[in-house]
């Protein structure tokens, strides 16, 4: 109990004696006054009743914390009490008539009682006092330690509070630290994706992905520490292994110099030697592969410096930020890539990286397009930095035997003997032989390679040809003997003998994989118009569809068959650049399938005849996979390339084919029926949605739309009105086809309406033309009717604008834009101040409006750097 309810107890009953003491007083005073009986009776009987009154306080008291020695007091108190009222009661004579003289009579009587009473009160009240005061020191003195201790719990706890609070504040700025990282990282991760974009390009391992992969056993001499083997080169492993520069591997055509670079650079035992080199510095191994048959990027300094400078940022993401600052490039105005631009940027990054080391194994040399001085002064340059080391491989052209005669290097036609043996071993089994003396025969096709990996393979085919056709040993060998030895030659004895009913197929078959040369490095996926997929279709009649998946399939086999039958060993079937979103995991993979309902089998689809016409054949949405439905995607995922360069060399430049004077075999005219047999297989081939081959997201209908506009890049000056009835068919088909299987809604930003579909699907084709056709091209003059009423209009032109301004500084014409770019700019200027409005208005803004911003983000961008 705390001492002010003590307090207040005690007064009560202190109270109560006092009360009880005053009666008492009041007796005496009717005993000395017997006038005044009367009235002190009924004083005495109102005090009589706050006696009991108090009595019931104390008694309701007891409920709270009372010490037991009051509670003792308080129920003598009540005794008294008790009989104090007793007594009053018979000194006035209740209930009765009693006169004054009995009354003080009565008095005089109980005057002992009345004293005895008194001094009992007083014996009470002396007690109480003192209890109540000693009580009172007691609680007040443990109400002082209770509040000390409270308020050293108090401190305590203010103490664990402040302690929380700082903790929590440490726990919030690390929050926020952690925070800031993270969209920091988020942001350089943006940065770094955006710059690796503008380094890489499709066919940045392409020539690499065609090479076929050695036999277990191959090239087993190149890391010989045995002695073994009489040494005849510069031990490749102790290059490995300390300072030297640069390693030459030099070979004829067709040895296997691509082959023998694909091998050490995925060997093991490579990395293992040049960790001797780079101690216990990080080591890191790039490369690149010339390939004259391919795109501009595939045969110039400026591809190669791309390709490596791709694969040293993605390996080293600090080295981005490196490069963007010592050129100062904006991520959102990236430049385009020059020799100028890349050869610091490359240095830069190596430089400032002295604590790593770096490897470069850089193939075909001799395949480089333009003066071999060139690229071997960057080499030299890369090679001169202190911690890079270069493996190059090339024939022994003359200029560049000059350069890097003073290197360590091999000659692979001297060393691949045994390595001819192997191959030629497995390709002539002795069970495909009629002979008894077999291995006499490999050796004379091994022994007259001498070291021409190539001439050993096509010659042993031949063999093989023969074998089966059931020539005997005499006319095998004789075969063998006839065969030039001289690569070129080679070729021409075999395209000789191919059968003339055969020729004008092989002449289209041959212009097919030149048809689209040089334009890959615009789009990633011109290569898929010549896959056998659309080469099928394009064989096809004019008048003639696909037909039905599983008929199609079956022709593209034989397709297929012809090509390596009718090729004269020139041509080899290999993979496509973007099979990935064409293998089957993929089809089985994906949510929601696309495909043409004649084609798929629907029996309401087709004609009576079995014939149907692909624009009447409707297309339809599935959520099944139907693994059949995507049998003819095998073949779009199969392409048609050259077995070697030396095989292109012979067609092109040797002046000894003729074939291409067949009217189907102009280069026009091939281009059309490419251009008609992708838009048939465009219509019937089946679909999904959520891949990325080749670094962009859609659906696979859309890759083809975009293959097909970029494959017409470069046409429209030689064949103008073929290259307008592509496109104008290509904006026919994307206004027929549903939108979302063009743009895949689940990959979009925002839930779009139908109508912003449809929007969004005539940018892709406008924007795309921009890109694959150039600002200037006479096509969008020519067509300005449509734009005008196009919904995708203000996109284009704005897409149109700064497209144009980029073209102008990387061709450094600025001053001269021209009327059409200039008005361009304006319109787009005058856009930019009304996308705000209608991005405001719109609750969910449609993609078209987002690419709109793209635009104009790059407009304002470029006319930043310009000045206005």
């Amino acid at each position: 109990m705390d001492p002010l309810s003590a307090l207040a107890i005690a007064t009560t009953a202190v109270q109560f004696i006092d009360f009880s003491l005053k009666t008492l007083e009041i007796c005496r005073q009717i005993q000395n006054d017997a006038d005044s009986a009367t009235i002190r009776n009924k004083e005495i009987e109102e005090a009589a009743r706050g006696v009991k009154d108090f009595e019931k306080q104390l008694i309701s008291s007891q409920r709270q914390e009372v010490p037991e020695g009051m509670v003792e007091i308080f129920k003598k108190c009540a005794v008294t009490a008790d009989e104090l009222q007793r007594l009053l009661e018979h000194v006035r004579g209740a209930g009765k008539n009693l006169s004054k003289v009995k009354a003080v009579y009565r008095a005089v009587i109980e005057r002992t009682a009345i004293e005895k009473l008194e001094n009992t009160l007083k014996l009470h009240q002396e007690d109480l006092d003192r209890r109540i005061l000693q009580d009172i020191w007691i609680r007040t003195d443990l109400q002082q330690m209770e509040q000390r201790k409270s308020f050293d719990d108090l401190r305590a706890h203010n103490t664990n509070v402040e302690r929380w609070f700082s903790m929590l504040l440490e726990r919030q700025q690390e929050l926020s630290t952690v925070t800031q990282t993270g969209f920091d990282a988020i942001e350089q991760k943006r940065r770094r994706d955006k710059f690796l974009q503008s380094l890489y390009f499709p066919e940045i391992d392409t020539r690499r992905n065609n090479i076929t992969e050695t036999d277990e056993g191959t090239f087993e001499w190149l890391f010989d520490m045995n002695g073994k083997k009489e040494r005849k080169w510069a031990d490749f492993g102790e290059w490995l292994r300390n300072d030297g520069p640069l390693y030459w591997i030099c070979g004829k055509a067709g040895a296997g110099k691509s082959t023998l670079m694909a091998h050490i650079a995925d060997d093991s035992r490579t990395e293992e030697r040049l960790k001797v080199w780079s101690r216990d510095c990080p080591l890191y191994m790039l490369s690149f592969y010339f390939w004259r048959p391919g795109s501009e990027l595939q045969t110039s300094t400026v591809g190669l410096l791309r390709g490596l400078l791709h694969q040293l940022c993605k390996a080293m993401p600090a080295a981005v930020e490196v490069v963007m600052r010592g050129l100062d490039i904006q991520v959102e105005c990236i430049p385009t890539w020059t020799i100028k631009l890349l050869r610091p940027a490359i240095i830069a990054a190596i430089s400032a990286a002295s604590g790593a080391r770096f490897c470069f194994f850089i193939d075909g040399l001799d395949e480089y397009v333009g003066r071999y001085y060139d690229v071997l002064q960057v080499i030299s340059a890369l090679s001169d930095l202190g911690n890079v080391k270069c493996c190059v491989s090339s024939r022994p052209e003359i200029e560049i035997m000059r350069k890097l005669a003073k290197f360590p290097r091999l000659q692979l036609q001297d060393l691949n003997y045994d390595d001819i043996c192997s191959f030629v071993a497995q390709t002539l089994p002795d069970e495909e032989l009629p002979g008894s003396d077999n291995s006499s025969l490999r050796l004379s096709i091994v022994d007259r390679a001498e070291g021409v990996f190539l001439w050993a393979a096509l010659v042993a085919a031949a063999v093989l040809r023969g074998a089966i056709a059931g020539d005997d040993d005499a006319v095998l060998r004789k075969r063998i003997e006839q065969a030039p030895q001289i690569l070129e030659s080679l070729f021409e004895d075999m395209f000789q003998k191919i059968d003339e009913l055969h020729r004008e197929s092989l002449a289209f078959y041959l212009r097919c994989v030149d048809a689209f040369r040089g334009k890959t490095s615009s789009c990633p996926l011109v290569r898929a118009m010549t896959s056998i997929a659309v080469i099928t279709a394009a064989k096809m009649p004019v008048d003639e569809d696909v037909g039905t998946y599983g008929s199609f399939v079956r022709l593209c086999e034989r397709t297929e068959t012809q090509i390596i039958a009718q090729s004269a060993g020139l041509l080899q079937i290999q993979s496509n650049i973007w099979q990935t979103g064409l293998a089957p995991s993929a089809w089985l993979e994906a949510e929601d399938h696309y495909v043409n309902s004649a084609a798929a089998g629907d029996k309401d689809a087709v004609s009576e005849d079995g014939r149907f016409h692909s624009w009447s054949a409707p297309r339809r949405r599935t959520g099944h996979t139907h693994i059949e439905h995507s049998s003819p995607l095998y073949y779009e995922a199969r392409g048609v390339g050259w077995v070697h360069r030396s095989a292109y060399d012979f067609v092109f430049h040797s002046g000894k084919v003729s074939l291409f004077d067949y009217p189907g075999a102009q280069l026009a005219a091939v281009r059309r029926s490419i251009w008609l047999g992708a838009f048939k297989y465009l219509l019937a081939a089946p679909s999904h949605g959520g891949v990325d081959p080749s670094h962009h997201h859609g659906t696979l209908t859309a890759h083809r739309v975009y293959a097909l506009i970029a494959s017409t890049s470069g046409s429209l000056a030689t064949d103008p009105l073929a290259t307008y009835n592509v496109l104008d068919e290509i904006y026919r088909y994307i206004a027929w086809v549903e939108p979302e299987e063009l743009l895949y809604e689940r990959n979009l930003l925002y839930p779009i309406s139908n109508r912003d579909l449809s929007l969004c699907r005539a940018t892709l084709f406008w924007i795309a033309c921009v890109s694959s056709l150039g600002p200037y091209t006479t096509y969008f003059s020519d067509r300005s009717d449509i734009l005008l009423n196009d919904p995708a209009g203000d996109v284009f032109r704005a897409s149109f604008a700064a497209y144009s301004i980029t073209d102008a500084f990387s061709e450094g014409r600025s001053h001269t834009l021209g009327t059409l770019a200039r008005s361009a700019i304006d319109i787009a200027l005058r856009l930019v101040d009304t996308v705000g409005t209608r991005l405001k208005a719109s609750s969910r803004p449609s993609q078209g409006l987002l690419v709109f911003g793209g635009g104009v983000v790059r407009l304002r961008s470029r006319l930043i750097e310009r000045g206005d």
